[in-house]
């Protein structure tokens, strides 16, 4: 990889990945960029959690907090940097995806493989909304990479990357702890990794990994595992038993169809001929180990559905990072440059499209969690605690975790904020916010006031606001946001 940022030692795969990744990370910055007025819900809550630097919350790990919170102070909280700090994840993944792909295939066939993703339309409207997946892009093709690496050459620095990694990762999001079952399926049946049982170097990275996560283990367990009973039991199911299992079985399919059918199309306008009816493993390596990383995935998200878990569609995100390499297994024939153009061109064209499509549907569907300015919340807020407290200074914020989030944002984070419904971030902050008071703001009152009354025993007087947004030719709306102080001093 040395000679990767080259550009005169470039091959032409290598020339068209760095420069598809810097257009797609340039413009997936710019076109959010363009319309957002205030932040996205994921980005908002984000950020909340960073400010804090709590080793957790009642949601996520905390690291998905601390990358985006210190990335965006570099830049003062401008809204371009929430998304510059996705797609630098999504570019580095990217390379990493790259990485392993090349210990299977040669580099025509390797950018094949790491792009392939790239087909799959939900990836493209999902990577700008920092989150917590976001990361996963980053870290969990470290994983893989490291992972394969320390099974084959059996370095130490690789298997103490792959437990910083993967480290890294659970701190980002939990799911990450279901890839090393698969990693451990591997070492089992593949007779050059059973090998690894017999070195300490796998030893001697566990012990790093635990001790990197011992932080937030000892959070954990300060807090009662408060965030597992989120994760069980913290939303709504969306969907019956049955459609449930149904659901999770498409959105694990559905990507695999995206990618694959790119790939049949490369072959079929390169070669002038379709692929083979009857499938042939061209690199049984890529897909035996593919296979177990993906089959690992997708076996343990079917059996959580199989026994009624509440699932989200967007806990498969990880699966597709390997998918290309997969997918490529069974590509016959050369990749030749021709190969590669032919590619190239389909990714290129299928990227403007869903760039435009983004791009006028966020300009002409008028949403206020895009197009509602943050600044006019702040200053109807200020106005709204003076009246009531004749005090110019709001000393906290707690309510809906997007409004409370926003209005942190104007203030670049120099007051603090959580939402009501979070108990380790409230607990987090109970003794000031009683001491001094705060500024309690969300749009549904109701539920916001019982959780008031529950935490701080006080009964709420709202007062009622209606803030205009609109797309840049879009239709003119109102959002409706409530007021309420919670003063000082209360038990």
């Amino acid at each position: 990889m040395k000679k990767f940022f080259n550009w005169q030692a470039m091959t032409y795969s290598q020339k068209f990945l760095t420069l598809f990744l810097i257009f797609s990370a340039l413009m997936w910055t710019l076109i959010p960029t363009s319309y957002y007025q205030s932040l996205h819900l994921d980005p908002a809550e984000t950020l909340m959690w960073g400010s804090t630097f709590n080793l957790g919350n009642a949601k996520h790990p905390p690291m998905s907090g601390y990358m985006l919170y210190n990335f965006c102070r570099i830049f003062n909280f401008a809204n371009f940097s929430i998304f510059l700090a996705s797609q630098l994840c999504v570019v580095f993944g990217f390379l990493y995806i790259y990485k392993l792909a090349r210990c299977f295939y040669d580099r025509n066939k390797s950018v094949m493989a790491t792009l392939l993703i790239t087909f799959y339309f939900i990836y493209n409207y999902e990577t700008p909304k920092f989150n917590a997946n976001i990361p996963h892009i980053l870290f969990i093709p470290m994983m893989c990479y490291y992972f394969y690496r320390g099974v084959t050459a059996n370095k130490l620095k690789h298997w103490v990357l792959l437990s910083v990694s993967g480290a890294c990762a659970i701190l980002s999001k939990y799911y990450a702890g279901i890839i090393f079952l698969p990693f451990f399926a591997y070492m089992l049946f593949d007779k050059t990794a059973r090998k690894s049982f017999l070195s300490y170097k796998p030893y001697v990275a566990g012990a790093v990994f635990f001790l990197l996560l011992s932080p937030h283990l000892y959070h954990l367990y300060k807090t009662d595992f408060l965030v597992f009973n989120y994760i069980s039991h913290g939303g709504v199911k969306q969907y019956n038993y049955f459609t449930q299992i149904g659901v999770m079985a498409v959105v694990i399919i559905v990507p695999i169809l995206c990618m694959g059918a790119a790939a049949i199309v490369t072959y079929a306008l390169s070669e002038r001929k379709l692929p083979l009816a009857k499938l042939q493993i061209a690199n049984f390596a890529a897909f035996k180990y593919t296979t177990i990383v993906l089959g690992g995935q997708a076996a343990v998200i079917m059996c959580m559905a199989l026994t009624n878990q509440r699932m989200e569609t967007m806990w498969t995100f990880p699966l597709y990072f390997t998918a290309g390499i997969f997918l490529m297994s069974f590509y016959q024939g050369e990749s030749t440059d021709k190969t590669l153009h032919v590619f190239a061109k389909l990714a290129i064209i299928f990227a403007v499209i869903m760039m435009s499509i983004d791009l006028i549907y966020s300009n002409t569907k008028s949403s206020f969690r895009r197009h509602l300015k943050k600044e006019i919340v702040r200053h109807a807020a200020e106005d709204f605690y003076f009246q009531n407290t004749n005090s110019h200074k709001i000393p906290f914020v707690i309510g809906d975790i997007w409004l409370a989030s926003m209005l942190q944002n104007t203030y670049k984070y120099s007051i603090k904020a959580c939402p009501d419904m979070d108990p380790i971030l409230t607990n987090l902050h109970i003794d000031k916010i009683k001491s001094s008071g705060a500024l309690v703001v969300t749009p549904f009152p109701k539920g916001c006031s019982a959780n008031i009354k529950k935490t701080f025993g006080v009964d709420l007087v709202w007062q009622k606001f209606e803030f205009p947004y609109q797309a840049k030719f879009g239709k003119k709306k109102l959002h409706t946001v409530y007021f309420a102080i919670l003063p000082p001093g209360k038990k």
